[in-house]
């Protein structure tokens, strides 16, 4: 159904006063908030795996690179040397962590994905059954806690429809038209999603008290054996770690009401990220730091020494030591030498060698040869095209909607917004017409749509000549703007964007004067239109220039432990 949900204004705008008044709203007012957290909290949750996929990328290399790193004993037995054992170790805990925010993220995706009229019989597969992939992986299958899964899912069945509780406060003839508008507004969704957050908090406590029961190292006759029972020790520890914050977190969610203490973007660029105190994310258990911490120290100093010994002519001519190329049967787009896989960086998703990369960052170019070279920000040596890279001297910024709706609240003084059309406002592509769609029909994006009914100077900046088309699409849109701009192929966005008769708004009380925006914010899926000469050189210390590059995917970037 597409109706708004989520919000007792929408309760009350459709109820009969009477009913309206009838009615203790509290609990669905806390159920409301709940499924506010548990979507912000699968966010936190997917930015966090994100980070780890990234160390756990790094830890792999090291063990690859250290493998040679053995002591031999006998034909049977074999203990691996500090080197390659401190990594092995690190990518145990990682991984051991990833497993578990794979199942809170599954897990809460699944809360929210539960329909407006849930039952119990019709529920998402995973939280029908509370399947935790890292229980499976880790505990004995004979271990209690899938004994409490089984009896949760019993007592589930037993329990009474989540919105008898609100039905029963009216009599039986208004029982109709409060249920149907329970059911369009989300709010029996809502009241089963805060059901559920109670029961996946009691799951990941018992998950965690499993995992903490048996944190010994079994020994065993086979040296090699014992090493794998203690990498498997280190994984159960890091789990049982993020199983008892994820419990925390959801605590902290069913006792918060209405109030939103988890606030996250779809991307994991900007700073639209807020935890309780409760939360500690990635710090939760201090092997994931020092884990974190080692692959970035070995990325930065031993590997990064290593491959500075080789020049160009060396990536081509000789013949790379056998770390690298072992099981290879990954072509580098550069080179064209065959890699193991652990060795290949991911780029704007094309397969690149880390001895190419890193001689092209070294060189001030980036590695993706279509990317502008005025793109590449000589502060961090990486591409603000192709890495969804945001750099504040560079003056660009790499934001979805929900990003640049907090970059804007968070600017002092009102602000004149310039958006383009195709990729940015709109699904459009290449100048098309938002109103013949070829099968598809075009959106507007919901929270720029919210920004532009709710801002006063939003203006459309576009190379899509269908002007008359982009302005009904827009009214039927419910997007409001004060104009569009069409500029031509020969023209520069920036003539719109820094001409500052458009950053004046007629103040209604004085004719003759104008207030005269202090920042101007510019979005734009392009960054050719964001590293224009125009913006480079402009310099008004009364007017502040933003320059957003928007998307609306975002490959992960490479991300600092800050969860």
């Amino acid at each position: 159904m597409n109706m708004e949900q989520g919000s007792l204004c929408l309760l009350e705008r459709d109820l009969d006063k009477e009913i309206w008044e009838a009615i203790d709203w509290s609990e669905l007012s806390a159920a409301y908030g709940c499924r506010r957290n548990i979507i912000a909290l699968k966010k936190v949750a997917r930015h966090a795996l994100e980070q780890l996929e990234t160390i756990a990328d790094d830890l792999s290399l090291a063990c690859q690179y250290y493998f040679h790193d053995i002591i031999i004993h006998d034909t049977d037995n074999f203990i691996h040397g500090e080197k390659y054992t401190k990594f092995s170790i690190a990518y145990a805990t990682i991984k051991g962590a990833m497993l578990m925010l794979q199942d809170l993220r599954a897990l809460t995706k699944a809360i929210a994905c539960i329909s407006r009229l849930p039952r119990n019989d019709c529920l998402p597969r995973e939280l029908a059954q509370l399947h935790f992939k890292s229980a499976h992986s880790l505990l004995d299958p004979n271990d209690h806690f899938f004994c409490i899964l089984v009896q949760d899912q019993q007592e589930r069945m037993k329990n009474s429809i989540v919105e008898d509780r609100i039905l029963g406060q009216v009599s039986e003839e208004m029982r109709p038209q409060l249920r149907a508008s329970l059911v369009a507004r989300g709010g029996i969704k809502a009241l089963k999603i805060h059901e559920e957050t109670k029961r996946l908090a009691r799951a990941f406590g018992c998950l965690a008290s499993a995992l903490n029961k048996d944190q010994y190292v079994k020994a065993s006759s086979n040296l090699a054996d014992t090493i794998l029972n203690q990498k498997r020790s280190y994984q159960r520890s890091a789990a049982a770690a993020i199983a008892k914050d994820a419990q925390r977190a959801l605590v902290a969610i069913m006792a918060a009401a209405d109030r939103m203490i988890f606030v996250a973007a779809d991307s994991t660029i900007g700073n639209t990220l807020l935890t309780p105190p409760e939360f500690k994310g990635l710090r939760c258990h201090p092997e994931i730091e020092k884990s974190a911490a080692l692959a970035t120290a070995f990325r930065q100093n031993e590997l990064s020494a290593f491959l500075r010994n080789r020049t160009l002519n060396d990536i081509s001519s000789s013949p790379l030591p056998t770390i690298f190329t072992r099981g290879g049967r990954l072509e580098c787009t550069c080179c064209g030498q065959n890699f193991n896989r652990a060795f290949l960086t991911r780029v704007s998703q094309r397969k690149i060698c880390v001895l190419c990369d890193l001689h092209a960052r070294d060189s001030g170019m980036c590695s993706k040869k279509n990317c502008p070279k005025k793109a590449w920000c000589i502060h961090t040596k990486r591409c603000l095209a192709c890495e969804n890279h945001s750099c504040e001297q560079c003056g660009i910024i790499c934001a979805d909607a929900q990003d640049l709706l907090a970059h804007i609240e968070d600017l002092p003084a009102p602000v004149a917004i310039f958006l383009d059309f195709d990729r940015t406002i709109a699904t459009t592509r290449s100048g098309q017409s938002p109103l013949t769609s070829r099968g598809k029909k075009h959106t507007v994006d919901p929270i720029l749509a919210a920004l532009a009914r709710n801002h006063p100077n939003v203006r459309v900046v576009t190379r899509n000549r269908h002007r008359d088309d982009i302005f009904a699409f827009l009214a039927d849109n419910n997007f409001p703007v004060r104009d569009v701009h069409i500029i031509r192929k020969t023209e520069s966005k920036a003539t719109v964007v820094l001409d500052q008769s458009f950053h004046n708004l007629r103040d209604s009380n004085a004719s003759q004067q104008h207030s005269i925006f202090r920042d101007i914010v510019f979005a734009d899926d392009d960054i050719r239109e964001l590293i224009d000469p125009q913006f480079e050189y402009y310099n008004r210390k009364e007017i502040h220039l933003h320059r957003i590059l928007f998307t609306r995917t975002l490959q992960p970037p490479t991300l600092s432990l800050c969860v």
